[in-house]
């Protein structure tokens, strides 16, 4: 099995769209998910989290929106995949608030746009949200 990982991880660059660095394994996204709820566990005030759990989980869509909304660091998939997904392995400076919560439209309108920039959701809506602007940009955008 090394092998094969190694295979993969020197075949990634090649990958279009920054492509992940070994294949997608069964659980991926639970254990990214785990990482992220933990790191925002510690960042947030508990109720923040509680509110937003569904099934004893927040989804990693509800967890890159949580991290949007309240500026808070996470690793990238991509570096966490890399490492087995232990957060420890990935230099805090390599960290950043996500720019996009990657959320379904569905999903969207359950839970609503996140509150900060995220590409996904400023897409749907079709301008940034600044609310100053926006009435204006709406505006521009029927003339």
């Amino acid at each position: 099995a090394p092998r094969r990982h190694h295979e993969v991880e020197a075949q990634a660059p090649l990958l279009p769209g920054g492509a992940m660095s070994r294949t997608f394994e069964k659980g991926d996204s639970n254990r990214c998910r785990n990482v992220y709820e933990q790191i925002l566990r510690a960042g947030l005030p508990a109720a923040i989290l509680e509110a937003q759990k569904k099934n004893k989980h927040v989804s990693v869509g509800r967890c890159r929106m949580l991290a949007i909304n309240h500026r808070v660091a996470l690793p990238s998939y991509e570096a966490l995949s890399k490492v087995s997904f232990v957060d420890a392995r990935i230099p805090r400076d390599e960290w950043s608030v996500p720019t996009d919560c990657k959320r379904f439209l569905k999903k969207l309108a359950e839970e609503g746009l996140c509150r900060g920039r995220c590409e996904t959701c400023d897409q749907l809506t079709g301008d940034a949200p600044q609310p100053l602007q926006s009435s204006r940009s709406r505006q521009s955008a029927r003339v």
